[in-house]
């Protein structure tokens, strides 16, 4: 796991920013899932026939519940980069989980033995099982738009004629690049995707953080520390009157943008000082002398020289 998505993956562990996120995606904002109404759930899924063993993990695991009934269970995945397999991963893990949950209703029918005509006894569960939904919410966070298939008509080479009867599964896919606004998420997660989206923009990821990211959670600023590549976050944390945690994120990008500069200007001058020397060494070698005397003389690596020359039509 990247550091990014390991960044993502210990702020939405949050059940406020999960909670939001469920929301923002799913609810358009409205708010619906309620943070007391999560709990942690299993993240591996392992199915194993005797033969061969399937096992996929999943980022952050929510049950959904209302009182003591499970409402869903949301999968949320974390991406950094596009998986052109996102969607027949989603499909497998959820399989996963309803073979696990048709394995205990059938666990738990026979050891009552209560099923009562025939139809029931093939299928191993009575006629009114009803299964927990599983949800999958992918959050992608790259630098680039997401550009792999979104559902699984997009993943295989189907002709128009057989579409109808191949039964279509879509992926409940976020990527920031497809949004001007982020008013649906009501946590610090709004200005996270945010301050992704103006990431190329300096100016305007300056004023959004002076004008949002004074004080920030550590969760979010984390996340957001790791997309935009900033470096020592700790030296930015701050603790509130409650004695929690901040980050000033306004001055963490004040010096990321600074940082950049310097490193630009000192690029620059590293770039004129090697043209400099290459114009150098091609006006000697024009005058006729030999690589060796140039080293000899500048006391130059002789392959630097080399180099140079073979760039020159002239001597090659």
């Amino acid at each position: 796991m990247s550091e990014k998505d390991s960044a993502a993956k210990n702020c939405f562990e949050d059940p406020v920013i999960f909670a939001d996120a469920c929301n923002g995606i799913l609810y358009k904002g409205e708010q619906v899932v309620d943070p007391d109404d999560l709990e942690k759930a299993e993240n591996e899924y392992l199915y194993f026939d005797g033969n061969a063993e399937i096992k996929t993990t999943v980022d952050v695991a929510k049950r959904w519940k209302s009182k003591d009934t499970t409402i869903a269970v949301i999968l949320l995945e974390s991406q950094s980069e596009t998986d052109y397999s996102m969607v027949l991963r989603s499909m497998i893990t959820q399989t996963i989980g309803y073979y696990k949950q048709l394995k205990l209703k059938k666990s738990d029918h026979k050891r009552s033995n209560d099923l009562t005509d025939s139809a029931e006894f093939l299928s191993g569960i009575s006629k009114e099982d009803r299964f927990e939904p599983i949800i999958t919410i992918v959050i992608y966070h790259g630098r680039d738009p997401w550009d792999g298939p979104r559902d699984l008509h997009g993943l295989l080479r189907l002709d128009d004629k057989l579409k109808p009867f191949v039964p279509n599964i879509s992926l409940n896919l976020y990527d920031y690049h497809e949004y001007s606004s982020f008013n649906e998420f009501k946590t610090e997660l709004s200005l996270a995707f945010e301050a992704f989206s103006c990431q190329e923009d300096k100016k305007r990821l300056l004023e959004l953080m002076h004008e949002k990211g004074q004080l920030v959670g550590t969760g979010i600023s984390r996340f957001i520390a790791k997309v935009l590549n900033i470096k020592n976050l700790s030296k930015y944390t701050r603790k509130d009157a409650k004695g929690e945690e901040r980050t000033i994120m306004c001055t963490a990008i004040e010096e990321l943008i600074e940082d950049g500069r310097i490193e630009g200007r000192t690029k620059g001058r590293i770039e004129g000082r090697t043209e400099g020397r290459n114009g150098l060494l091609q006006g000697a070698l024009a005058n006729g002398s030999t690589p060796e005397q140039i080293a000899a003389v500048l006391g130059i690596p002789i392959q630097e020289i080399l180099d140079v020359q073979a760039h020159l039509p002239i001597y090659t």
